[in-house]
């Protein structure tokens, strides 16, 4: 199936529902609830009231797409500058190499014809300076990049660190005494963040246990990106979400899920159409 992120569709042709068609589908599925039923016609002042409720509900849903739309506005500018901050870091590592290459290079040279010309070596000696001076910056720059990707460490599933886990392990434990060159630990850091973007570009489905109550319970988990999570136990009785926060993925209990996850279960096992249905979401 296709993965995308939340909410999102399986099954069908396109298992995967855009996160800009979802506020529509909560605004549908609102109106939809608020038409539905066929109870006796009731009075007049009884209808001007329910119809009173009904506009306060959708004007509300509008309300939260608007703030949604926002927020979706937010993350694809900081994906913009996340993308534009790789381009750059990586000409500036390939740069850099290119330029103390060079340096050596005309060290090499300079040192053959010391006795000849001191006047190239000294000029050969201030470029190395200067190269030194800017490898000096690049250092202090990963240093900040690798501290900042340790930290977004905590917000990657737990099940799905695995993959990521030997790109982590190169990051050099003390940054001030380390044989690890500059420019690979910019591919480093570089490497990490497109892991980063693919898994936040994803849903993964997973078997977990996790403590339910006060027992342990197989559950299975769909992480949609590095945003959200869903979990569905075994026995389809209990059900519930996660959001990332800076110590980790925090959990919540909620049956109510049970019903909307057991749809998309159904979907994927292919017992069921394909069809949207909503799912609540906690934004940091």
């Amino acid at each position: 199936m296709k993965r995308g992120g939340a909410p999102w569709m399986v099954g069908g042709s396109h298992d995967v529902l855009s996160p800009m068609h979802r506020p529509v589908i909560l605004l549908f599925a609102l109106t939809v609830v608020l038409h539905a039923g066929a109870a006796p016609v009731p009075s007049a002042e009884a209808k001007a009231k329910e119809r009173e409720a009904q506009l306060g509900l959708i004007a509300q849903s509008g309300e939260e797409l608007r703030k949604w739309t926002e927020v979706q506005q937010l993350i694809s500018t900081e994906r913009r500058d996340w993308a534009l901050a790789k381009e750059i870091l990586q000409e500036r590592a390939e740069l850099t190499e290119a330029e103390i290459r060079a340096l050596d290079d005309k060290i090499a040279e300079a040192k053959a014809e010391v006795a000849r010309s001191d006047g190239e070596k000294e000029k050969a000696i201030a470029g190395r300076d200067t190269n030194l001076a800017a490898t000096a910056k690049l250092r202090e720059a990963i240093v900040r990049l690798e501290n900042r990707v340790r930290e977004l460490h905590a917000m990657i599933p737990a099940p799905l660190q695995e993959k990521i886990a030997p790109l982590y392990q190169r990051m050099p434990p003390d940054p001030e005494n380390t044989k690890v060159s500059t420019a690979e630990r910019f591919q480093n850091v570089i490497g990490i963040l497109n892991e980063m973007n693919k898994i936040n570009s994803d849903v993964a489905i997973v078997s977990e246990i996790r403590l339910i109550g006060d027992r342990p319970t197989e559950v299975k988990t769909f992480y949609v990106g590095l945003g959200q999570a869903y979990y569905l136990s075994a026995k389809e009785d209990a059900a519930g979400r996660g959001w990332p926060t800076p110590k980790g993925w925090e959990w919540k209990r909620d049956d109510a899920l049970i019903k909307p996850l057991q749809q998309g279960v159904a979907v994927l096992n292919a017992k069921a159409k394909a069809k949207f249905f909503p799912l609540p979401a906690t934004i940091q």
